[in-house]
């Protein structure tokens, strides 16, 4: 019987529902709207009617896990807000749905890699973070809304969650599954190859301060964790210069396409970083060939250096090129300037939890309870989740919000030693230090594949 066959026989059946919530509810509109959201907690349900019925008592174990039950507490306090919003009682009522929701996801997640272990759920994210970014990067060449954005003077890759940094987010948690399957038989390396070259590009293009420097982070930590030999560490900085050089592809070709018109030829980049990125991924399997040869190991940096500075000629040829017929310049958005937006939103944040301390505004009722404090420019979110989940939810928000923190540092203690950390640890860790500085939080799509790769790491101690 073939492998693969095998395989699928082990998937429960609880899987197909779980894959749907996260699937559906990411193309349909990331799940911001209120009608995703809603796709999202009927998913949810029949998640857990089929995990129930299919594990019995196991899903009260799971349930004991602390950042499950945290879940589960934070939604309910934020259904029972809807007896003293200042919103709309529909809101807080649906807000606490979706929370419930992502808990289930979370315990889904464990009992379905307790069946079949965390390789599938890491796959999961590395497939659809790569439909994310084909359609990232084809609005952002064409210029097509709203799967791409005009964002401080250039058009960046947004995919179905409308939002750039969100879908850098997901490249990031896709990486660590990429760099292991590009170690793998040549098959599973060639397509890993290309989702790494993909993802490298999206999150070139998207150009997001947070998710370039957890990108980075994830990257360097890969230089420490995978090796283990001199010809192995050979291959993984091999690995992480094509993905750099993927990543400066996206930049130049995409990230600073400036025009702001329907044309200014998107379709003639679109096929130059198609091209530049089916080269990369071509040149894997030979690269990898020449960081695995036992005496000449560093010879595998060679090609990506020349790859490397043929990309930077390309993108100083075009962008010279291009910039007689940009009409629009490029805008800056200097760190400083983003660092005083930060302060000032969590500014408001504060002053919008003075107001009521003990109970808050209301599950989904921030922008509402905070607009009269922020100024000439209100967000609807407070770009830090602790801090909007006081001004909502009051105290017991705040004391939830820094217990879901904590849970998750837990959980990342105590599955320190495991290689199941390393494929869905960096999933894990860095939505939630993005929420910290962003509001993915609200993209009930990205945290529905934050939850399930929660529940895979719990897994290992779960079970």
């Amino acid at each position: 019987m073939p492998r693969s066959s095998e395989f699928v026989r082990s998937v429960p059946l609880f899987a197909y529902p779980l894959a749907a919530a996260v699937l559906i509810t990411s193309l349909d509109g990331a799940g911001f709207t209120p009608g995703s959201q809603a796709l999202l907690i009927v998913l949810g349900g029949v998640t857990l009617l089929a995990v129930a019925l299919s594990e019995g008592p196991l899903v009260l174990s799971v349930a004991r896990a602390p950042l499950v039950w945290v879940l589960g507490v934070l939604g309910l306090v934020s259904i029972l807000s809807a007896a003293w919003t200042v919103g709309s009682a529909r809101d807080a009522v649906r807000s606490g749905l979706v929370i419930l929701t992502l808990g289930v996801l979370a315990a889904g997640g464990t009992r379905l890699a307790a069946r079949v272990g965390c390789w599938p759920i890491a796959a999961g994210l590395a497939l659809l973070a790569a439909i994310e970014a084909v359609l990232g990067l084809r609005a952002a060449a064409l210029h097509s809304l709203p799967d791409a954005e005009w964002l401080s003077g250039s058009w960046r890759p947004g995919g179905s969650f409308q939002y750039p940094p969100a879908l850098g987010l997901l490249e990031v948690a896709a990486l660590p599954a990429l760099l292991s399957g590009l170690a793998r038989a040549r098959a599973v390396a060639s397509v890993a190859a290309a989702g790494a070259v993909l993802a490298g590009a999206t999150l070139g293009s998207a150009d997001s301060r947070i998710d370039l420097g957890l990108a980075a982070i994830v990257l360097g930590i890969a230089l420490v964790v995978i090796p283990r030999c001199e010809p192995r560490r050979s291959e993984v900085v091999a690995a992480v210069a094509l993905i750099g050089t993927a990543a400066l592809a996206g930049h130049l070709v995409l990230g600073r396409h400036v025009s702001a018109t329907q044309g200014g030829g998107g379709t003639a980049r679109l096929i130059l970083l198609g091209c530049l990125c089916a080269a990369l991924a071509g040149a894997w399997l030979p690269i990898r060939a020449l960081a695995r040869r036992r005496f000449r190991p560093r010879a595998a940096l060679v090609p990506v250096a020349v790859l490397a500075a043929g990309v930077i000629a390309i993108g100083a040829a075009i962008n010279t090129e291009g910039a007689s017929h940009s009409r629009t310049p490029r805008l800056s958005y200097p760190l400083a300037k983003s660092a005083a937006a930060r302060t000032r939103l969590w500014k408001a944040a504060l002053e919008t939890w003075r107001d009521r301390p003990l109970l808050g505004a209301g599950a989904g009722a921030y922008y509402r309870a905070s607009v009269r404090y922020q100024g000439s420019r209100p967000s609807s979110f407070a770009h830090n989740l602790p801090l909007e989940l006081a001004a909502e939810l009051g105290v017991f928000g705040l004391l939830l919000g820094v217990c879901l923190y904590a849970a998750a540092i837990d959980l990342v203690r105590r599955t320190r030693s495991r290689p199941e950390l390393w494929l869905l640890g960096p999933a894990v860790s860095a939505f939630l230090i993005a929420n910290l500085f962003d509001w993915p939080w609200h993209l009930a799509g990205l945290g529905a594949a934050w939850a399930v790769a929660a529940g895979g790491l719990l897994s290992v101690v779960c079970t």
